[in-house]
């Protein structure tokens, strides 16, 4: 399974907020993986960050793909 980050979002501690996933290189990954890792993880979103090269001033460029334990959102 990918390494996945889990945040707490709108929260000062981990305990609260708005848990979220988050795989940060999803580059060698299909859609069924992603699905079949948001449903493990089972947070209500689980993001998945491919890289897509370099923008303006030398920046990175992601394609982000949200995906709940049941569809991509």
């Amino acid at each position: 399974m990918a390494h996945v980050l889990r945040y707490a979002a709108f929260a000062d501690v981990p305990e609260g907020g708005n848990p979220a996933g988050v795989v940060l290189d999803a580059t060698a990954m299909g859609e069924d993986e992603m699905l079949a890792i948001a449903a493990a993880v089972g947070y209500s979103e689980t993001a998945f960050l491919v890289p897509e090269g370099t923008g303006a001033a030398g920046t990175a460029v992601y394609d982000v793909r949200y995906f709940s334990p049941r569809i991509e959102v």
